[in-house]
Formats: C-alpha cells, structure tokens, sequence
C-alpha cells in the first residue's frame, strides 16, 4: 500500500476543560509542571495502546490508531482514570474532554510530518470540541465498530443527534460509560440537538415527496401553528410526520419532540407523556402542565404528536400550549381533527394508483407510488423478486383494489415470498368487490370505504395463517406500547395451565410470533439494553383487540396479562432496592402501558378478582416514585383503594391508605397527607404489623417537620428506625434512618445528621440501592459543607452524580451540581460555582421541584451580593421567597440564616429606598421572569455598575 493509499484509522483529539482557569488559579511555574505530568501520562497511555501522536498544541493532543478502534477505546478509558487518580497541585481537578471518529483517510505529504487532512480529522477535532471535561464522545462509525466489542463494565449511550460545528447535518453523537467515571454531563457543546426523539424509519419513505413539502411549507408559516394530518388508519400519517420531522430540524432552534401516544389511553396523562419525552421529570406540587409551559415557553420547537384520535378531550391541552408557548408548533397525526381554532386539517392522501380502465402501459406502472412500494417491499422479502410485465399488471391492480392504502399494501407485498402477485390478486379478488374481501368487511358496510379496504386487508393477511396462529396473535393484542418474549410465553402458559385455549399452537411462541414479523402483522422493537420487543401498528392491534373481545376466552387472558404483570410488578417492587435497579427501571418503564392496562381491567366489572388492582398498586408505588410519576400513581392509588374498601383485606387497605399518604407528602399535600398517615399509622398498630407502622411513621415523621412540628416529627422518625431495627431488615432501616437524618439536618444538628446519613449510606452500598445512595450522598455533602469540609463534600457529589446518572434520577443529578457549586465557592471559584448553580437551576426547573429551585435561587442570590451586584441579589432573594411561599416547602434554618445576612448587607449597602424598590419587584417577578434573572447571574465580579432597581 502506498503512503498516500487512503486506509482506515481512528482519529482521537484531547483537550484540557478550563486550562485558562488552572493557569491563573495556579501561576506559571505550578501549572508548566502540572501540564508536564499531564503530557507524560497521556503519551504513556497512547505509546501503550499503540496510538501514534501526531500533532500537540499546548494541552491537547491528536493520536491515530491504526490497528483497530478498541485500542482508542482503551487509551480513552485508561486516559480518564489515570488523570481522575493522579494527586493535582493545589487539590485542582483536571478533566480531559476526549473525541473520536473513525474513518477512511489518507495521509498528508510525508514531508509535512504524515499526519492526516480531510473532512474526517475535523469531525474527530469537533467531537472533542463538543464535550465536556472527563466526557469520552464517539461518532457512529466508531461506536459501530466497537459495539459488541467492548471490556466488562464498559457501555455505550446514544447522546441522539447533534450538529457538529461547522457542519451542516446533524448526526449521531454516542457517549462512553466508564465504571467510577462521571455519567452526567450538561447538554453537548454543540448546536442544539434535533430530531433526537424521532424514530428512525426501518424502511424507505416512497411517493410522499408532495406531501412532505406541503406539511413542511404550512408549519413554517407565519399563521400557522397546528397542523393535523388527518385520514383512515393505514394511510400513513405517522410516516409523513417523522418524514416532515426529519427534514424540517432545521427550521426549529431547539429541536424536535416526538410523542408516541398511541399506548395512552387516559387523556390525562397526554401532559405527563410530553413532559417524559422532552427528558423532563415530576416533583413536588408542580403540576406537569405547569411544569411544560414553562419549559417550553422561550423555546422554538416543534412537538409532533402522533396517534392523537383517542385523546380528543386533551386538545385543549393543545391549545393552552399554543397559548402559552409562542415559539412551539405542533404536528399532530389523527383520524380526526383537533377542532382548535386556527388548526390546518391536511387529509393525507392514499397513493397514486393507475386508472385501471389504462394498465396496457407497463413501462409507466413503476411510476405510481403504489406499485413503487409494493415492488420495494416485495424486493425487502425476496432478494430475488423480479417483477416481469404480466407480475406488474398483477401489481397494479392490488393496489388499486387496496385504494394505494400504503399499510395495506405492505401486507400483501409481505406474501409474496409464498404467492405470486398473480395469486395474491386472486386471494383478494376484483375491483369491483367481489372475492375473499366482501367476506371480510362483515358488518362494516357503513364504514367509510378505506377503512374497510384496511380491515379487509388484515383479515386476509390472517387468514392466511394457521388457525392456531390467528388466535395467538388475537391474544398477543392484549399487550399495550409492545411486549417481551417472556411476557407473551408467560401469558400462553397460564391460559394452558387453566385448559381454557380452544388450541394450543403446535409450534413455540417464538416460531409464532417469527411468523406474525414474517408477514408484516407484528414488528420487532430495538430496546438498548434490555430484551427484544415486539408489538403491532396501532391499526392491526385494534383489529386483534375486536378479534379477541368476540372471543369467549377473553375474561381468561385478560386476567392472565394482569397476573403477569402484577407479579412482574412484585418481582420489580423487590429489585429496586438492589444492585440491578437500573435494569429493573428500565425493564418497568418499558412495561408501564402494560401496567396501565392492567390496573384498568384489575378494576372493571368483569375482574373476579378483587385484590387484583391492590396487588399492582401496592407493587407500583416505589416505582411510581422513583419515576416521578407522582400524581398518576396517587390517583390509582386513590382509585384502587376507593375501589377495594368493601373487599380488601384489612392489611391491604393499610397498605395502600399508607402508599397515598406517601404520594400526598411527596406533592406537597401536608394536610391530607398528615390525616391519611395517622389514620394508616392507626390501623397498623391495630393489625400488630411493625412494619407497616415503621413505613407510615417514616413518612409521618417527615410531614410533621414540614408542617412545623419538628421535635414531634424526629420523635416519630425513631419509633420508625427502632421499629425496623428490630425486625432487621436493611431496606426498610436505610430508609427510615435517611428520613431522619434529614429532620436532624433540618433542626441544625449537622453532626447527629452527618452520622445518620453515613449509616444509611453503608446499608445502601451493602443491599446495591443506587438510587437510594446516590440520594444519601448528595445530602450527605449538603451537611459536610455546612461543616466546612468542602474537599470530602465535593469527593461525595462526583460519586452522587454518577451513580444519579446510571438510575436517570435528574433530581439527584441537579443536588449533586448544587452541591459541587457549594465546593467551588468554598475554594473561592466564583465562575465555576455559578456554571455549576445555573446547571442545578435549570434541572431543578425541568422536574419541577419548586422548592429546590427557590433554594438554588437563593444561593444565586447569595453568589451575587459576592459578586458586588447587590440589587440584583436582592431581587433574587424576593422571588425565591415568593416560589417558597408559593411552594408551602420552607426554607431549611441554615439556607435562611445565610440569607437573613446577606440581605441585611445588602441593605446597608444600597440603603433602604433601593432596597425596597429592589425587593418589590422580585417579589412582583413571575416564576420564568426570576429564573432568567437568576439565569443572567455573571460569573465573575468583573461586571458593570448596576442601575438603579
């Protein structure tokens, strides 16, 4: 090969984060020597993994490693932990951001050293740019290589994608996960992400080139705002929406959300779902459409809702949102109009199909959209398929008979690795309606004509299959948002094991559902790091739905879906407070439509079993927390208790009257939570159940303190840890002890409280419960910097935020960065306590956590008098009163006396007029008006003189 031949190589660029910053902070000499250890042990690494260092400018490096792309994995890895294990000078953190992207390149003139030029080696270079310290990015191209491929412990998640600087087309932007390495980071230093929740099509979008034109020039009009593609199932709305999505990001600043909805069956939660997928998260009393208009209100966004028809009450959800959120469109996808003024209902058309009277020109079939699909989808089933002139014809007049419904079409392409099209013509008979069709459509005559093409469609593609195969997919449409192997084995096995199916399939469960892929009626779903999934287009499930409610054995697997699901939820109750929680988390989120729909018919009418819905409640309630679906996990609360009083075991309305007071704490509902609780607390006592009482009490306790009786409450909180200690179980200890560490850290017993979090911390190691050691540590190094001992309080926030990152609990990432902006501000670095204060800001906002984000505004505050912007400060400190107030959480004693203080310099500052002037209007600012400001907060001193307030 000869030097200049192009060959494949893994380009990898390193920076320093903030080397400016540690120069100044260490002066010349320090930093020259630390930037001398620096070099040597990255060169070690690359020498080591066989990189070969191509160019070094200052404090970073360009490597190429030839040999294969695991070896940069390695460096990069090595590189981190290396550098996170070395002692810096002056206890400083040095983190290195770390890029890298593999590609064909050809080296440069051998004269000019042999480096590497191309578009290639600036993608690598913008990689780097884009990452944070101690963040190791991957293009696509690497992470393809190296999938699969990777050291235990290693993993891989996709950031979704983003555009690179300096290049025009977003791509897909992969992070490596490192065990002890930090997990989560602030958004890419790139353009903003687009499109990053939109799915990406399995197969080729054909003949809607129009139509994606058309939606695309109507949502970027000045008076447009809503657009709704309305039309029969099957006439492919939803692709036309991914298809617009996709080729409108750039017309959008912030992005693209995509919501699926077609698994959500109570318009009430429509809010909930968007919030979910725009990576926000519920907390405390804010209500999720509060929490969406605000985070939406300055943003220039498009939501594409999909599936929307069976939510029509939620469209005034839409309008509000319209109303409140001035730079946010929406593209919905429905059967039916949303009926909203000012709303553009565009009917998706079928596909063009030729005049059937004119099919003699077979060179011009293939123009036709219909027959284009068709022959594509034929060519995805059968490498082989070759369309000759009469196959054509034949071709043809499918799709006409099947009114170029593009689903339709799918299905009957799906056949012809077993039929011609000549046969599958037959099977469907002729354009004027007669055949196998007429005998489908049943008593659907007064449907409109495409739906019942489609529902005609459906039948025949099953009744081609065996019989037993038909009525396994008819069971397998119980399953809502997708289902396992194991759940739809389970689910056969128990219908066996009762003797109530009609037929066993002879076949396994497997080969069945390979069948239902095969012709197009199920679709395997890629889940990153779980099982595969399959599940129907809502379409073909809603004809399994009606196939299995005219059957007779439909109460038995309706009851063997929610037993499944309720002994999942048992099962899942258990391992979330264990060393797989992670999995288990995302195991349950995957599963929650499956819940859903189970608790739903655990309390209809036709449900003989009446401790059914108590079982999944009672099971979902730590689940429900941990995801921060508060108040849809209060409200089936609510309901499977009002539902079971007449028939639930005495120990089973304990139980779930305790999992209400519980969700009433957690929104914010003292009052009733307080009355709930003591009446749970009383009826354990009664039933002689320690531990029941220990959990009532261990909330108690808590709801006591917020309502102001503190010593009351910490007394509460010891029966609870004693209660628990004699019965010794660790799951139950660690958390009544982490509820009363927090009333001791509330009263000001900062020692008592440090000791308490500790030992909870140890139980939480020893049972695997990240979350729940995340949490601790993050409290944990709130009480240690209130003790001055902001060294091992920042040690304590890192592990918090990684261990917060691997569980997705954004609420513990947001208290790991308060507390790291408590640790920079303790070494007197301003700029780096404000970054880290804006970044637990905006998380704090996105979850909802109002009193979080009064108290982080009050620490912005705090930063600000520091800064000599003592007006602005005082502005902050009155509108964190007033989201205090408004959140009925107050202040803890220690953030309150820090304020007390800084507001009485800040007055002997700029004298009272000033000062009341200044605190009448953050008392008068709105929520989104005083988080800007708290937002704009400098990040340093060097600023200009304020204005008077």
């Amino acid at each position: 090969m000869r030097t200049n031949d192009p060959h494949w190589v893994t380009l990898l660029f390193t920076d320093v984060e903030g080397s400016t910053r540690l120069l100044r902070k260490l002066g010349d000499e320090a930093y020259t020597r630390m930037h001398a250890d620096l070099s040597a042990t990255l060169r070690r690494v690359f020498k080591l993994r066989r990189g070969r260092v191509l160019d070094s400018q200052g404090d970073s490096f360009f490597v190429a490693f030839a040999r294969s792309p695991l070896d940069a994995v390695a460096a990069a890895i090595e590189c981190q932990a290396s550098l996170a294990a070395t002692p810096w000078p002056g206890a400083m953190v040095v983190r290195v951001r770390i890029g890298m992207h593999t590609a064909l390149v050809r080296r440069a003139d051998p004269s000019a050293g042999g480096g590497y030029v191309g578009l290639d080696v600036h993608r690598a270079a913008r990689l780097c740019d884009a990452a944070h310290g101690g963040q190791v990015l991957l293009s696509a191209a690497t992470h393809t290589l190296v999938a699969g491929h990777l050291p235990a412990g290693i993993q891989i998640i996709a950031l979704g994608e983003h555009q690179l600087r300096d290049f025009g087309e977003a791509e897909p932007i992969f992070q490596l996960l490192m065990p002890g390495g930090q997990h989560g980071f602030p958004p890419l230093r790139s353009a903003q992400p687009v499109h990053a929740d939109v799915p990406v099509p399995r197969t080729s979008l054909l003949g809607r080139a129009v139509e994606t034109r058309e939606v695309e020039d109507l949502l970027t009009r000045q008076d447009t705002r809503l657009v709704t593609l309305t039309g029969a199932g099957g006439t492919g709305k939803t692709r036309l929406a991914i298809a617009v999505a996709r080729h409108a990001r750039e017309s959008f600043r912030d992005g693209i959300c995509y919501v699926a909805l077609a698994a959500i069956t109570d318009p009430t939660l429509v809010a909930s779902a968007i919030v979910r997928r725009l990576g926000l998260q519920e907390s405390g009393p804010t209500l999720p459409e509060e929490l969406l208009f605000g985070h939406l209100r300055r943003r220039e966004m498009l939501l594409v809702l999909d599936n929307f028809e069976h939510l029509l009450p939620a469209a005034s959800l839409v309008s509000d949102l319209l109303s409140s959120c001035p730079g946010v469109r929406v593209l919905v996808t429905s059967r039916a109009p949303l009926r909203l003024s000012g709303e553009r209902d565009y009917a998706v058309p079928t596909l063009g199909v030729p005049d059937p009277s004119e099919l003699g020109a077979v060179e011009t079939l293939t123009r036709f959209a219909a027959v284009a699909l068709f022959v594509d989808r034929a060519r995805s089933v059968s490498v082989h398929f070759s369309a000759n002139d009469s196959d054509l014809t034949a071709i043809a007049r499918i799709c006409v008979r099947l009114d170029g419904l593009p689903l339709a079409i799918e299905l009957a392409a799906a056949r012809i690795g077993l039929l011609t099209p000549q046969e599958i013509l037959a099977q469907l008979g002729d354009v004027t309606g007669s055949g196998s069709l007429v005998l489908l459509t049943g008593g659907e005559r007064d449907a409109p004509s495409r739906h019942r093409t489609l529902r005609s469609a459906i039948g025949w593609s099953l009744d081609l299959l065996a019989r037993d195969d038909r009525a396994v997919f008819a069971r397998l449409s119980v399953f809502v948002g997708g289902f396992s192997l194991d759940a739809a084995a389970a689910v056969e096995d128990a219908l066996a094991d009762c003797g109530v199916t009609a037929g066993q399939p002879t076949r396994g469960i497997l080969d069945v559902i390979s069948t239902l892929v095969e012709n197009s009626l199920l679709q395997r779903v890629e889940r990153v790091g779980t099982e595969a999934r399959f599940a129907a287009l809502e379409t073909i499930r809603e004809y399994g739905i009606e196939l299995l409610n005219a059957d007779a054995q439909r109460p038995a697997v309706m009851r063997a879906h929610a037993s499944y699901f309720a002994a999942l939820a048992e099962k899942g109750s258990k391992e979330l407070g264990g060393p797989h929680q992670a999995e288990w988390l995302a195991r349950l989120d995957n599963e929650h439509p499956n819940f859903r729909a189970a608790l739903t018919w655990s309390l209809s009418a036709e449900c003989e079993d009446r401790q059914l819905a108590a079982r999944l409640a009672t099971a979902l309630w730590v689940f429900w927390f941990r995801r921060a679906y508060l108040r849809e996990g209060s409200r089936w609360i609510e309901q499977v208790h009002a539902a079971s009083k007449s028939v639930a075991s005495p120990h089973g309305r304990a139980t779930l009257l305790t999992a209400d007071g519980t969700f009433a704490r957690m929104v914010g509902d003292f009052d009733r939570a307080d009355a709930v609780l003591e009446e749970a607390a009383s009826m354990w006592r009664g039933l002689d159940d320690a531990e029941g009482l220990a959990w009532a009490l261990s909330h108690l306790g808590l709801v006591k303190q917020w309502l102001g009786e503190l010593d009351l409450g910490v007394d509460i909180l010891r029966q609870s840890v004693d209660l628990r200690r004699q019965r010794g179980e660790d799951r139950g200890i660690a958390r009544s002890l982490f509820h009363l560490a927090i009333a001791e850290d509330f009263r000001g017993n900062f020692n008592q409280a440090a000791t308490l979090y500790e030992e909870t911390l140890e139980v939480q190691q020893r049972i695997g419960d990240t979350w729940g050691a995340a949490r601790v540590l993050g409290y944990l190094a709130k009480v240690l910097l209130r003790m001055r001992e902001a060294a091992r309080a920042e040690q304590l926030c890192r592990r918090a935020l990684t261990l917060s990152s691997q569980v997705s609990d954004r609420w513990g990432i947001g208290l790991a960065h308060s507390g790291l902006a408590a640790a920079a501000l303790a070494r007197g670095e301003t700029a780096l306590a404000a970054k880290e204060l804006k970044t637990s800001l905006v998380i704090f906002r996105d979850v909802g956590a109002r009193d979080r984000v009064a108290e982080t505004v009050q620490d912005l505050a705090l930063l600000t008098q520091q800064l000599g912007a003592p007006q602005q400060s005082v502005r902050l400190a009155a509108g964190a009163a007033t989201m205090q107030q408004a959140s009925r959480l107050a202040f803890w004693p220690a953030v309150e006396a820090l304020r007390e203080v800084a507001l009485a310099e800040a007055r002997a500052s700029i004298g009272e007029a000033a000062f009341d002037a200044a605190w009448l209007k953050g008392r008068l600012m709105g929520l989104e008006e005083t988080i800007e400001d708290a937002l704009a907060v400098p990040d340093s001193a060097e600023v200009s003189p304020e204005a008077p307030a």
